[in-house]
């Protein structure tokens, strides 16, 4: 979250679910690098406790006003039932799947390319070793909420990133 009202509404919303208060941490962060700086940045301490990650979030953003029924969808493809979620967790429990994500919900299929996230890509890769092309498939959760191994994101999060690397 931003800010402190932002923290107590959070709170407010997991005290209605039957959680342990070890298991939730609300952590304010700058609004900077949409929901991935927060994931990547705010919470590169919590990855080797745990084997998968789930990473959700509000979806609220200037950027996809006009996208209803995104949230939902990727919501729906990730955690919708148990069956879902065994699925799901079943894929990554594969030594050859880092990541598991739902199709690209129809509406944003026409828009995805690299545009100007081309150069920030570029050179957080090659600071991994990794060269990109303009000609490398762009293949990546939209929406950009996942299931993953913790140990496919390592490299990124051994980069030792910081709110600014991702800009506003």
């Amino acid at each position: 979250v931003t800010n402190g009202a932002g923290r107590i509404a959070v709170e407010n919303e997991i005290n209605k679910c039957d959680l342990m208060p070890d298991e939730v941490s609300i952590r304010i962060f700058p609004n900077m690098g949409r929901d991935i700086a927060p994931k990547i940045v705010g919470f590169s301490d919590v990855y080797d406790r745990y084997e998968f990650v789930l990473h959700v979030h509000s979806k609220r953003s200037p950027h996809n006003s006009d996208l209803s029924g995104w949230r939902g969808y990727l919501l729906r493809h990730l955690i919708g039932s148990s069956d879902i979620v065994r699925s799901n967790l079943a894929l990554l429990g594969r030594h050859d799947v880092g990541m598991v994500f739902p199709m690209h919900f129809k509406a944003v299929r026409p828009s995805l390319n690299w545009g100007y996230d081309f150069p920030i890509a570029r050179e957080l890769l090659a600071r991994s070793g990794i060269k990109l092309s303009r000609d490398t498939t762009l293949e990546f959760p939209s929406g950009s909420m996942f299931w993953a191994r913790s140990s496919a994101l390592r490299k990124l999060l051994s980069l030792n990133l910081s709110f600014e690397d991702f800009g506003a």
